[in-house]
């Protein structure tokens, strides 16, 4: 790959993962200190936490940090190297035929934009970085709703995301006896 990518983070280990990640990947990586000057690159990686206002004068701006994104591509921490590849290329992460929004308001499945509500969001997303392998109910409550909710806010969420996914009776979301629940393309064991 010919792109290059500049990493601007306040965090040195986690910018140097990133770096170690994306060179693997193939993309030529710089890091960028607090104080130096922006070089040139193709592609920014932004960390939103620590860079808010940070505008580098580049085609592509891909932001992260640990809140909601306002301007272009943004990642929510935690995100996953195929996530961040994808968003690199301009695109969302796709799993199972599923898209999930860069915004945080939708999914696209099979190129259709169904409009998500947030916690619904969280949730898909949750199931999404999983990678088919299921998350148990108490790590979705936890990741998705935090303390003071029930058990059973997962299921009604699940019920939601369900009726929005699963038309024409294609089934994506599984329960997993014992495991918890799992974002597949079909029925695995």
């Amino acid at each position: 790959m010919s792109e290059r990518i500049c990493i601007l983070s306040s965090e040195a280990a986690f910018a140097q993962m990133l770096r170690l990640e994306l060179e693997d990947a193939g993309y030529a990586v710089s890091v960028l200190r607090r104080d130096a000057r922006l070089p040139q690159a193709s592609v920014y990686l932004v960390d939103r936490d620590a860079f808010p206002t940070v505008l580098p004068p580049a085609s592509r701006v891909v932001g992260y940090g640990h809140g909601r994104g306002t301007d272009g591509l943004y990642l929510a921490r935690p995100f996953s190297l195929a996530a961040l590849c994808a968003a690199l290329r301009g695109e969302r992460e796709e799993a199972r035929g599923i898209s999930l929004a860069a915004d945080g308001t939708a999914v696209y499945l099979d190129g259709t934009r169904i409009p998500l509500s947030p916690k619904e969001y969280a949730l898909l997303a949750c199931l999404v970085r999983a990678g088919g392998s299921p998350v148990s109910r108490s790590a979705l409550l936890t990741e998705v709703w935090g303390e003071g909710y029930g058990e059973g806010v997962v299921t009604v969420y699940l019920h939601y995301l369900r009726k929005k996914l699963e038309r024409g009776g294609r089934k994506l979301l599984f329960a997993v006896r014992g495991s918890g629940y799992a974002l597949r393309s079909e029925e695995q064991p």
